[in-house]
């Protein structure tokens, strides 16, 4: 044998190629035999790779919940992030750097009352000036120093006296001022 022959004998290199050996299929003219029929296996099988194929669909369900949840992420997302800020931007605009909020209304004081009122330091405080004569209502407010305090001047008690009523930005309560008649008291 030269060195260059490949040697038929040696089972560690594979130099022949052997092609597979067609199965024998039934035919029109060809009847299988009981053993060459296809079994409850095969038939199962094949049932199973159809199955598979039409699994490689993904159902329209699933499109409609993954979006369904990526909208409602992006709406927690404008609810809970987006709009409280823009809330905030706005309300700094339309009150300014001072936070000062003002009203304006006949409560019964003799005349025309203007109302002033800001938070600063914890504290609610409410200017009333009525002509040249004016009064000072202070209450203590339980959240942050510094915010925007918003008032409306309506009835809150039915007693037929205007009353102010104070909403505290990042609270759900409102304050409220009662009218007396000749000065105002803090509800309790």
């Amino acid at each position: 044998m030269h060195i260059y022959e490949p040697d038929e004998n040696d089972p560690t290199v594979e130099y022949y190629y052997r092609p597979p050996v067609p199965v024998r299929r039934a035919s029109a003219g060809y009847d299988a035999t009981f053993y060459e029929a296809p079994t409850r296996e095969v038939v199962n099988q094949e049932v199973s790779v159809v199955n598979k194929v039409v699994n490689y669909r993904k159902p329209w369900r699933l499109y409609f919940m993954s979006g369904l949840c990526i909208m409602l992420i992006l709406y927690l997302t404008f609810l809970l992030g987006v709009k409280p800020w823009w809330d905030g931007v706005t309300s700094r605009w339309a009150a300014g750097q001072s936070m000062v909020s003002t009203a304006e209304g006949n409560v019964g004081h003799g005349g025309t009352s203007v109302f002033f009122c800001y938070a600063e330091g914890g504290q609610l405080t409410v200017i009333e000036v009525v002509g040249t004569k004016y009064k000072v209502y202070t209450g203590i407010v339980t959240s942050k120093a510094h915010l925007y305090v918003s008032m409306t001047i309506k009835d809150v008690n039915g007693d037929g006296k205007p009353d102010v009523v104070l909403y505290v930005e990042g609270s759900d309560q409102a304050a409220e001022l009662i009218n007396t008649g000749t000065d105002f008291k803090w509800s309790s």
